[in-house]
């Protein structure tokens, strides 16, 4: 059980009375409290938000809990005309994400639409992108800011919905994850159907022919966008997903990491040391872990000169090059090189070492970071290398490492000895509890259903009864199930063999 946990069971059980945190926790934390006091109105070096200001004090008094709640705000006297913003200030807007990080959102948008075959064309694609957030608050910006006299929008900056859906399909495309599919041209013979818009009847040739000529006019538009709600490309193309891009759907990758993880991939394909875990745990590292990295170069040059032959075999194939590492060691190197790759063998280091089984606090204590970083890079690899078993589950060419990331994602989940992992089946159990009872001889699920919560609450130190009882009831009903599948299965087997006689 990690630190984060063991506080707060031990705050909503009563034995805290009293938190202090960074901003940061105190606005992710979900514990109800009576008294919030906040010792300055600063997240970091930034005034916090009227939003973030009733995020943290909304701890308090929570209903259902308390009646009643206090929040007690800490302010400098050069602080007073910032604090009547955050108390009277008016609520910051809610904006649309879609265009966030130069229209990421909508390119992953897209992506998914394709993927789950919501929609298949350009034209699809815009009709269900006129419906979201995005393009409602677009439309009323446009509508507020149009210049009557002019006749035309005062932000001459702005795309249009088809100009900007057109530019990610590009992006996606250039990335490999979709591809246009051009579908068969229709006869003359049947393009003389008779149509009607608006009460006029005309045939499709020139119902064509009049939105040919006034696409010149107007706009240049794909083949497979409608006018009017008529299709009048000669050829029009459909939009298909690749593996790749089905893989990012399925796997739920970020878009943007998606090139560096298929190019690292593709090349472990070429040649993965499989002596030591170091070189999968590589694959395995989150990518976005590295953005909010520090690296101190020194330390990271005496781990890289502990590791051993295969170990330094593993580091070369992934592209880490020791005189580098001394360079920024020194700070001496000025040369450009692959900063990300380098960042996330750093992270693999620490990890790996949790893998060898060495304590956080020793991890911790030896790359001078935080107990809390490592238990959330540990969980973030487990939940990436999961994410990796589908993405590569997608990609023909990758069915091999998906069988090696299937079972490194159980490595990572208990990373202990392979005798405890029995023990930690039961709900509640973590490593440094099934270690305990392993030591006192609770090897099994029998060991554990056969206790007794007083003998296990003497045994065990700082085992709880409420726990310990939980624990043995817990042994008992996974034991049972095991033994009626196992009655099941002697039943099947004895029905077949009577049958055979």
């Amino acid at each position: 059980m990690d630190e984060r946990k063991l506080v707060e069971e031990a705050y909503s059980s009563g034995v805290l009375c009293l938190l202090c945190c960074t901003s940061t926790l105190a606005a992710g934390v979900n514990l109800p409290a009576k008294r919030v006091i906040l010792r300055s109105p600063y997240v970091g070096n930034q005034c916090m938000s009227r939003a973030q200001y009733k995020q943290m004090i909304g701890r308090a008094g929570r209903a259902g809990i308390d009646s009643s709640g206090e929040s007690i705000l800490v302010i400098a006297k050069k602080d007073k005309n910032k604090l009547h913003k955050l108390i009277r200030g008016a609520m910051g807007s809610c904006s649309s994400s879609l265009m966030y990080e130069k229209g990421k959102g909508l390119r992953q948008l897209i992506l998914s639409l394709l993927g789950l075959k919501i929609c298949d064309s350009v034209s699809e694609l815009e009709n269900l992108l006129r419906t979201t957030l995005y393009h409602v608050q677009e439309t009323s910006t446009n509508a507020a800011t149009y210049d009557k006299e002019n006749q035309k929008p005062k932000r001459e900056d702005s795309e249009s919905l088809f100009q900007m859906i057109n530019k990610q399909i590009e992006a996606l495309m250039s990335m490999s994850m979709i591809s246009r599919k051009s579908s068969p041209c229709p006869s003359r013979e049947n393009s003389q159907e008779s149509i009607t818009i608006e009460g006029e009847s005309q045939t499709k040739d020139e119902q064509n022919k009049a939105d040919v000529s006034n696409d010149t006019n107007d706009k240049k538009r794909t083949t497979d966008d409608p006018v009017d709600g008529v299709n009048v490309g000669l050829t029009p193309s459909k939009l298909v997903i690749t593996d790749i891009g089905r893989a990012t759907v399925k796997g739920c990758i970020d878009i943007d990491f998606v090139p560096t993880l298929y190019k690292d991939l593709k090349k472990s394909l070429q040649g993965i040391v499989l002596a030591t875990e170091l070189h999968l745990l590589y694959l395995a590292t989150p990518i976005d872990q590295t953005a909010i990295l520090t690296v101190k170069w020194m330390t990271y040059y005496r781990q890289f000169s502990k590791l051993n032959e295969n170990e330094t075999k593993a580091a070369e194939m992934i592209g880490i090059q020791e005189g580098m590492l001394m360079k920024k060691a020194t700070g001496s190197s000025s040369k450009k090189f692959e900063e990300t790759t380098y960042k996330r063998f750093y992270l693999t280091l620490m990890l790996y070492l949790l893998v060898k089984k060495k304590t956080i606090w020793y991890v911790a204590e030896l790359f001078e970071t935080t107990r809390g970083f490592l238990q959330n890079l540990l969980s973030s690899a487990t939940s990436f290398t999961s994410l990796l078993v589908y993405f590569t589950a997608e990609i023909p060419e990758f069915w091999t490492l998906k069988l090696l990331f299937q079972d490194l994602v159980s490595h990572l989940t208990n990373t202990g000895d392979v005798d405890l992992l029995p023990l930690m089946e039961i709900p509640g159990v973590k490593q440094a509890r099934a270690r305990q009872l392993f030591k006192k001889g609770y090897h099994s699920l029998k060991d554990l259903a056969s206790a007794e919560v007083g003998k296990l609450c003497q045994e065990i130190e700082f085992l709880p009864r409420k726990q310990a009882n939980l624990i043995i009831s817990s042994a008992k009903m996974l034991l049972q199930e095991k033994v009626e599948a196992l009655r099941e299965e002697a039943d099947e087997i004895a029905g077949v063999s009577g049958d055979a006689t």
